[in-house]
């Protein structure tokens, strides 16, 4: 299975059509790549279609991309018991 960073480059690059190689973690979502709120719902999607259990409103709190993939990555480990677990 991808690790977080791969598994959120790959969605986050599908939905903004765009090459996100080398993103660094501070960059910000919103103002450097102009997600919006249709991205953060398609990347949510994506993200429980690829197997990861985090909700709409979890990738729209994350705030940078490494944000994201620190999101992703403890819901891959199962690490993040209580967030997921409450929806």
């Amino acid at each position: 299975m991808p690790d977080a960073e791969q598994l959120v480059r790959y969605h986050l690059s599908k939905i903004l059509d765009r090459d996100l190689t080398g993103l660094a973690p501070e960059t910000d979502l919103e103002r450097d790549l102009e997600v919006d709120s249709l991205d953060v719902a398609e990347l949510s999607a994506a993200l429980k279609g690829a197997g990861v259990d985090v909700s709409r409103e979890e990738v729209a709190a994350a705030r940078r991309y490494g944000d994201l993939i620190a999101l992703v990555g403890t819901a891959l480990t199962g690490d993040g018991a209580g967030k997921g677990a409450e929806r």
